[in-house]
């Protein structure tokens, strides 16, 4: 339902004080210069919040949460002010989206890889970037940070680090599936080739994704480890030798040029930009866990 009273100029909406112990001031979290094509009601969207020991009512702002399967999305309200009326509407701001192959299976939520997460924050973060919205571009660039460490602890496993079992840190240097109670070795459709489940934590192949492998040394024993006792085709291949360029970019595109083929988007150019962009790091210093060789 549309508030309406007399307003001589335009204003941008503002957020009341919230006074609360716990909450935070949401106004720091939305942009203010959105625009949405048609309104909404907002006298169904008043979000309350209870303080756990159930006394105390704490009341923010009316902004819309509409949660699905895999995204959650934010909208908050703004104003559309013309000379004779003033128009609640809500502003899609944020959509935080979880990876498509995350699935639920009769052991819980579990996920194949990582590299889908990373870059769904990443592209956040670039379109705040080309758009003047420093809000998403922060908020984009904290979560694929946030998402990055993660990977490095719960997905790259390294021998010695006592996050698991030393019989399976020695057989794999990466996870296939994890879920809250359980991890695999195999990766999705069952596929248990290395190279696949390089190239699933790999694609796609994007700057950030030096800042997912910025760990030179682990890369050296990942791409060590790939051989498997299988025939992959060279769309698999692309990948490993991506990540071969990290660390010696002369033989790495000695072998992407002998590729034939190129799989999940990736392709020659792209592969060429990279090894081509890639900093030596034997002249810079090997890049060790908490390093990035950036180019």
């Amino acid at each position: 339902m549309a508030n309406t009273r007399q307003l001589d100029d335009e204003q941008p909406f503002l957020f009341p004080l919230t006074n609360s112990r716990v909450l935070p001031d949401p106004s720091k979290f939305f942009s203010k210069n959105l625009f949405f094509s048609s309104s909404l009601s907002t006298n169904s969207f008043f979000q309350n919040f209870v303080l756990n020991d159930g006394n105390i009512q704490e009341y923010i702002h009316p902004y819309l949460i509409k949660p699905s399967d895999s995204s959650l999305s934010l909208c908050y309200p703004s104003l559309s002010v013309s000379s004779h009326s003033m128009q609640q509407v809500f502003t899609p701001d944020l959509t935080i989206s979880s990876s498509t192959d995350l699935c639920h299976w009769e052991r819980g939520w579990q996920q194949d890889s990582n590299s889908e997460a990373v870059n769904i924050y990443y592209s956040a973060a670039l379109m705040g970037l080309a758009y003047g919205d420093l809000h998403l571009a922060s908020i984009g660039s904290t979560l694929a940070s946030l998402e990055i460490h993660a990977a490095k602890m719960w997905w790259h496993v390294k021998e010695g680090d006592n996050l698991y079992e030393d019989d399976f840190a020695k057989d794999n240097k990466l996870v296939g599936y994890l879920a809250a109670n359980h991890r695999l070795d195999l990766i999705r459709c069952y596929q248990s080739e290395r190279e696949c489940k390089i190239g699933f934590h790999v694609l796609p192949l994007l700057s950030i994704t030096e800042f997912l492998f910025s760990n030179v040394d682990f890369v050296k024993d990942l791409v060590k480890w790939s051989p498997s006792l299988y025939t992959v085709g060279d769309g698999w291949m692309g990948f490993v030798y991506a990540l071969e360029g990290i660390y010696n970019n002369k033989v790495a595109l000695e072998k992407i040029r002998s590729l034939k083929r190129f799989d999940a988007g990736n392709t020659l150019s792209n592969l060429l930009w990279w090894i081509h962009s890639r900093h030596d790091y034997r002249k810079m210093g090997s890049c060790h866990e908490k390093q990035c060789c950036i180019g």
